[in-house]
């Protein structure tokens, strides 16, 4: 269930972070860390490694792969038409940073529909571009471990989602 973690992971668990991504944990390391012995996790993911303190995996922001299920309701959320984004390109930044922070497979599919939307009715600037190329990788990689399916299909079915959220909206910024 999304937004629910558990207290531990194991060997061979997917997990999902905010800003390094989908990793598997390939074990545990002690680590002195803030004057103390301290368990951290090894996790590897496609572009490098990374070492995460074992009791920071009881944060909302840390949660294991989505279910077959919550991908699918991703989904329709993506599918739906886009809300209007922020004017004040400082306060729709923070938004963006807040959703990605949160966590929730569902926030990013909403991240993604909404920048795509204001792609297609106006244009994305540069941070915003490589935000939603970021989430929608996550979500397509995430994706792709969850269905075991090729994510060139995925991409496919991601891009069509979208193509029909925008259909019949007049999409902007407020």
């Amino acid at each position: 269930m999304i937004g629910i973690n558990q207290d531990t992971f194991e060997k061979d668990d997917w997990i999902v972070h905010p800003f390094y991504g989908i990793g598997k944990i390939t074990g545990t390391v002690k680590k002195k860390f803030e004057s103390k012995k301290q368990i951290f996790y090894r996790v590897n993911k496609n572009d490098g490694k990374y070492l995460l303190l074992a009791k920071n995996t009881t944060s909302k922001h840390i949660r294991p792969l989505s279910s077959k299920a919550e991908i699918k309701q991703a989904l329709t959320i993506i599918q739906k038409p886009p809300s209007k984004l922020l004017k004040d390109k400082i306060q729709r930044r923070k938004k963006f940073i807040q959703a990605v922070v949160n966590g929730s497979l569902y926030s990013e599919a909403r991240l993604i529909r909404d920048l795509h939307g204001k792609r297609v009715s106006s244009k994305l600037d540069y941070w915003e571009e490589t935000r939603l190329k970021m989430v929608k990788n996550k979500f397509l990689h995430e994706w792709s471990l969850v269905s075991n399916e090729d994510r060139e299909i995925l991409e496919k079915r991601l891009k069509k989602a979208l193509k029909n959220s925008t259909k019949k909206s007049s999409i902007g910024e407020e």
